[in-house]
């Protein structure tokens, strides 16, 4: 394949994306309520200099390739903005790690509207571990309330080991051989005892809580240190170091999401065929749907605010 031919194949997939770009956000406008939030892998760097680090070190700076400027151009059309150069104007960090080339880029992006942009706080690119690419965190400042503490619900998992079950046990029977007496009635230490046991759970459940959270803590820590090293200087034994990591990190997430398997069988199972939540939620899209957001008046002109539909014939 000749140079010529290449670069028309490279100009025709710089238009394809650009085009892409105008009809996806054309697409979104016309359907948006709210605030706007385009996120995703963009295959292309807003600015080549701060947001690549190539494998081998060159001599002359990398030019701007029409790519980059064509995502520059788009996001001044569009007034949208780079969410995470916003909070770190100069700093470098990358999201996507190339194993074949050695090289780090952030080719992932969330693009907020302008009007957005009083309201975001703060941004961070997390560390690579189950996928090849960083998670972005946005923290946006809430314009409801915080939500209150939810219902306790037990730990299933305390009930299914041996050991858990044994020193329940002795609870129970330390519980019951100290308040069953005549002083006290059987029905009041009967009832007594539900929230002993309880304070057990919640005790026993915290305590292996703070002991995954610490292993979770000290693992993503140790990835998120390599990293670091790793962009700076890539070798083969830190790159073996994160990839053994990382595969440490996906089995301890796994067990979360197995508990969260559970529980998610264990509400369909009991809630799919009653008057709860999950019926609500399906009945709540159909209201939605036969829901009227407003009338016209006697010219045409649509009124949201039913106190003003004294005009309508």
């Amino acid at each position: 394949m000749n140079f010529q031919l290449r670069l028309q194949i490279c100009t025709c997939l710089m238009s394809t994306r650009y085009a892409f770009l105008k009809k996806a956000y054309s697409k979104i406008k016309n359907m948006m309520e709210g605030s706007l939030f385009m996120c995703g892998d963009f295959n292309c760097v807003p600015d080549t200099a701060l947001d690549t680090r190539p494998g081998q070190s060159r001599t002359q700076p990398r030019k701007q390739p029409p790519s980059s400027r064509q995502l520059n151009d788009f996001l001044r059309s569009t007034d949208l903005h780079d969410a995470w150069r916003i909070i770190n104007p100069s700093a470098r960090d990358f999201t996507f790690f190339s194993p074949v080339h050695s090289s780090y880029s952030r080719i992932d992006l969330c693009l907020i509207h302008g009007s957005t942009i009083p309201r975001l706080l703060a941004a961070r690119i997390g560390s690579i571990t189950w996928s090849d690419h960083a998670p972005i965190t946005l923290d946006f400042e809430a314009n409801y309330p915080a939500r209150g503490m939810g219902n306790w619900r037990l730990n299933d998992s305390l009930i299914v080991s041996g050991a858990d079950v044994s020193d329940t046990s002795a609870v129970l029977r330390e519980y019951f051989a100290l308040n069953v007496t005549e002083e006290v009635s059987i029905s009041s230490a009967w009832l007594a005892h539900k929230a002993v046991v309880r304070g057990h759970l919640i005790q026993r459940g915290a305590t292996r809580k703070r002991a995954s959270n610490a292993q979770m803590t000290s693992v993503q820590r140790q990835i998120s240190d390599l990293e670091s090293q790793h962009k700076i200087n890539p070798t083969p034994d830190r790159l073996s170091r994160l990839t053994t990591l990382r595969r440490d990190l996906i089995q301890l997430t796994l067990q979360s999401s197995e508990r969260a398997i559970r529980r998610l069988n264990f509400t369909q199972y009991t809630q799919g065929n009653k008057a709860g939540r999950l019926l609500a939620s399906k009945l709540k899209s159909k209201r939605l749907q036969a829901k009227i957001s407003y009338l016209l008046d006697n010219g045409g002109d649509r009124i949201y605010n039913p106190l003003k539909s004294g005009g309508i014939c």
